[in-house]
């Protein structure tokens, strides 16, 4: 049986565990999906999460702390341009990060048949997520502008 899980902390309100678990029994695949809590990352837990788990979602904080902890790993495209993780697949060896967060805002938008070409857009927050809603939205030619306590601090100063 396969092991999977989201990567995160403090994972308390994650509704993960219950939805890739009916995931994993409608596609017929023996799995068990669960919360990988760790406060911290680094080489040596990665690495054991890594020989541990079949796959796992990466969440706050860690959607790009991830590139800096897990050496060797193969980063998708999307993860290079975007520069946070939110999914890993390890198979045979070899661990390998990609993104699927700015594919699925784009088929969000394709739903609610919102085309933000030539729009002027605010992106509240400046973390993993909103890095590939930043990227997702180039992609659609809209004009972005990323907002965060940060940036703000230091527009004021």
């Amino acid at each position: 049986m396969s092991k999977y899980g989201i990567l995160g902390w403090p994972l308390e309100r994650s509704y993960s565990p219950v939805i890739h678990t009916f995931l994993l029994k409608h596609a017929s695949i023996e799995g068990k999906y669960e919360l990988i809590k760790m406060n911290e990352i680094n080489n040596k837990n990665i690495d054991q999460i890594n020989k541990s788990y079949s796959g796992y979602n990466v969440t706050i904080p860690y959607k790009e702390k991830i590139l800096e902890v897990c050496e060797g790993a193969y980063l998708d495209v999307h993860v290079k341009k975007i520069g946070s993780v939110n999914t890993v697949n390890n198979k045979d060896g070899i661990t390998s990060f990609y993104n699927t967060d700015y594919s699925g805002f784009l088929k969000f938008l394709e739903i609610i048949k919102f085309n933000p070409e030539s729009k002027k857009v605010m992106i509240l927050g400046s973390g993993g997520s909103s890095k590939s809603i930043n990227y997702a939205l180039n992609l659609m030619n809209a004009e972005t502008t990323i907002v965060s306590r940060k940036n703000i601090v230091e527009a004021i100063s």
